[in-house]
């Protein structure tokens, strides 16, 4: 019983809060507090229900950080896969070949013109560019697009901003 371990004490807290209340709605009083508690938890490590894959010795593919983000439009899940390359990946900066790539690992129709995607990204403000690497210009998130995708997997924002 790892929830026991991990949210016994918050539990008996907020046990000890509902019972307090008046008997019709402890049991709703108490799941709306343990829920809040549990968000919380969540926000503060980051993307903890998502980081619970590679806790099993698995890695998150590109196509669950898409469903989790629960994103439609292409330049939002270029923005989603740009995340994954740097976070999952451990990809330092990407080229707009390497999101492309993401785009085929994730099973989802690429774009056309995959450097004219990340050239739209810089223009938004959510990458910038980073070194050049041979002829490939390469590109990094901003903390703008970092926090654009933690919010959608937060839950906070039920679909991207581009549509």
């Amino acid at each position: 019983m790892k929830a026991l371990e991990m949210y016994g004490k918050t539990i008996k807290e907020i046990d000890g809060f509902a019972r307090q209340l008046d008997e019709s709605i402890r049991l709703e009083a108490f799941k709306f507090l343990l829920d809040q508690e549990l968000k919380q938890d969540s926000k503060s490590s980051g993307t903890a229900g998502v980081k619970s894959a590679s806790e099993h010795g698995r890695e998150l593919s590109a196509q669950e950080l898409i469903r989790s983000c629960r994103v439609a439009s292409l330049m939002d899940k270029a923005l989603v896969l740009a995340y994954w390359l740097e976070e999952h990946q451990k990809k330092e900066s990407f080229s707009s070949i390497d999101l492309k790539g993401a785009f085929t690992s994730a099973r989802e129709p690429a774009p056309a013109n995959s450097s004219d995607v990340v050239a739209k990204l810089e223009h938004a403000g959510k990458v910038m560019k980073a070194e050049k690497a041979v002829k490939a210009q390469n590109y990094r998130l901003t903390t703008t697009g970092i926090q654009d995708v933690e919010r959608w997997l937060s839950g906070e924002e039920n679909a991207g901003s581009e549509k």
